[in-house]
């Protein structure tokens, strides 16, 4: 990311400070009943909206996601109305994570 034509600044620093921002926002957006709770574990919640605010969507408010588990693996499934968007595998998901399977969320509100 440049700062400007001498200084840029690292995806992993900014990942370092922009995390715990996105995680205070989720919060308060889930707490107003605005967006779905999609997992307690704050990791896999960033993770998951990542991918969401990555796909091309006109209108965020028609998005949902699905998210099944293929043998060893969690995918996460996101859909635009009900249009297949995009598939999405999940890393560092462990077996007892707190996640809605095999479930279309619509994920605002």
């Amino acid at each position: 990311m440049p700062i400007n034509r001498e200084k840029q600044i690292s995806e992993r620093v900014t990942q370092r400070w922009l995390k715990p921002v996105i995680d205070k926002l989720l919060d308060k957006a889930e707490e107003l009943k605005e967006i779905q709770t999609i997992s307690k574990n704050t990791d896999i919640r960033y993770n998951i909206w990542k991918y969401i605010f990555g796909v091309r969507a006109i209108e965020l408010e028609d998005l949902s996601i699905k998210i099944t588990k293929d043998k060893a693996q969690y995918v996460l499934q996101i859909f635009d109305e009900n249009i297949f968007e995009e598939k999405v595998i999940l890393n560092n998901i462990k077996e007892k994570e707190d996640l809605k399977l095999n479930r279309k969320i619509k994920i605002f509100e």
